[in-house]
């Protein structure tokens, strides 16, 4: 059994593609992870990134944007993305100044990052920049990020820690997405799959002169644990 169903959706093709890799089942939750990348109206790459991955029983998802768009943010958006892969599971806001350092030298970037612990039920979430994180149980909850920039002007960063129930789905975008998108996504969410969600908020909610990237996470009860579960 497959207990993570991890979904992209290609910029130019939209074709939903499978990750190939499955974690050990070991966790008590299962995360339905889907994202959409749209680049800029008239460009052909984009400078935004959507950065999932696994660790065991620990997910990261990260939503990034690179200043400026084309070619040159898309490299810089690329080689931030095959860096960032390579450190392994580290805290939020542990990730945000690797980022940053990695980032010195070049025009910056603004990303948020979600960290989910399947097993325990906890998770937290870090921003720094013009990205919007949050999630949605009942009613939206927006997570306030820390000004500044990676790679330009970073802040102390402080890690907001997270609980959740079966009914929650987790949301990333990059400043390319209208708010009217997360005014959808608060009515959609509990009848829309993960892979939707994504599609619809950057297709219908791009900004006319930007890059915009979703990434939407739902979390549910894994059956074969059994029980009614809150993390916290």
């Amino acid at each position: 059994m497959n207990r993570w169903t991890p979904r992209k959706r290609d910029a130019h093709s939209a074709v939903q593609v499978p990750w190939a890799e499955e974690p050990p089942p070991t966790a008590p939750w299962r995360a339905e992870v889907a994202w959409s990348l749209l680049p800029c109206p008239g460009e052909f790459v984009s400078g935004d990134r959507a950065i999932v991955q696994h660790f065991a029983d620990v997910l990261h998802v990260a939503v990034v944007d690179v200043a400026g768009h084309g070619r040159h943010a898309a490299q810089v958006a690329e080689d931030l993305d095959q860096h960032m892969r390579r450190q392994g599971d580290l805290p939020a806001a542990s990730w945000l100044y690797a980022a940053h350092q990695r980032l010195i030298g070049s025009q910056g970037a603004v990303a948020a990052v979600l960290r989910l612990d399947l097993r325990r039920g906890i998770g937290e979430m870090a921003a720094v920049g013009n990205v919007r994180s949050g999630w949605f149980a009942g009613k939206p909850h927006h997570h306030e990020p820390n000004s500044g920039q990676l790679g330009v002007t970073m802040p102390r960063v402080e890690a907001r820690p997270l609980h959740w129930t079966i009914s929650q789905l987790f949301a990333l975008t990059s400043d390319g997405v209208r708010s009217e998108g997360w005014n959808a996504l608060q009515r959609e969410w509990p009848v829309l799959s993960c892979d939707a969600l994504a599609a619809r908020t950057t297709r219908l909610y791009q900004r006319r002169h930007d890059d915009a990237t979703a990434i939407c996470v739902r979390v549910v009860q894994d059956d074969l644990f059994g029980g009614a579960h809150a993390g916290g």
